[in-house]
């Protein structure tokens, strides 16, 4: 979401009359980026958006964003898993992916009773089955 509205091909103004939110993950990715400039872009694109910092559904010690002081303790229910395995049966595992970060992104959007808006097609779908109310960025930026 924040490489389209950096973009412009995502408008700033859909965002007029609702909150955002986000999770240290998504922070992070951003602040990783590796190419300088549109590190410093996304960054100036992050600060205007403005957005509700979450604390992610579950703390992951080695995940930038979900580490014990940035994510919750997680409900032992096997969701998180199970959420994996169908994000996995969807695009299978491919090494080095942030599968369990956009599970976990997911999730907390599950738990914080949000709506996950994702340009992702196999993350919708599997967030959906486990009752997240999902939207694409172009059902997003439409309405």
């Amino acid at each position: 979401m924040f490489n389209e509205f950096c973009d412009g091909s995502l408008p700033l103004d859909c965002l007029r009359g609702r909150r955002l939110l986000v999770t240290g993950i998504q922070e992070e990715e951003l602040w990783n980026c590796k190419e300088e400039v549109r590190r410093n872009a996304l960054r100036d694109t992050f600060e205007k958006v403005s957005a509700d910092s979450e604390p992610a559904a579950q703390f992951i010690f080695d995940m930038a964003g979900a580490e014990f002081d940035r994510g919750s303790w997680g409900v032992n229910d096997h969701t998180h898993e199970a959420m994996l395995i169908r994000l996995r049966e969807l695009e299978g595992v491919t090494p080095g992916s942030n599968q369990v970060a956009d599970v976990l992104i997911a999730e907390t959007a599950m738990r914080r009773n949000a709506v996950l808006v994702s340009g992702d097609k196999n993350l919708r779908t599997m967030a959906s089955e486990f009752g997240v109310e999902v939207m694409s960025l172009n059902e997003f930026a439409a309405l």
